[in-house]
């Protein structure tokens, strides 16, 4: 998976800690590989988030495919800036970077 229009890092730059969060792409670079994401289910009333934007997952960078579809899930990222800032960036998350 790679992250388009930002990267998942750390204040130390890292990309394998547990506090890493969104932050602006490295600049001349538009796709960031996506360090392993663990998925777990839980009931949304059950679900209480803070300082996250919700970005969608693709399958590709065109975000859509023939048959007009390639949205796959989305995913709620870590973050220390509005949600604005990442959805005006058009950030998102795609699974093959074309």
């Amino acid at each position: 998976m790679v992250l388009r229009m930002a990267r998942l890092t750390d204040d130390a730059g890292e990309t394998s800690g547990n506090n890493c969060c969104l932050v602006n792409q490295a600049p001349q670079q538009l796709f960031q590989e996506l360090p392993v994401v663990r998925l777990l289910p839980i009931e949304q009333h059950r679900l209480k988030l803070t300082n996250t934007v919700n970005l969608p997952v693709y399958t590709t960078s065109r975000r859509n495919n023939e048959m007009d579809q390639g949205l796959v899930t989305s995913l709620d990222m870590p973050t220390v800036d509005h949600s604005s800032h990442w959805i005006l960036q058009g950030a998102a998350v795609l699974l093959n970077s074309d």
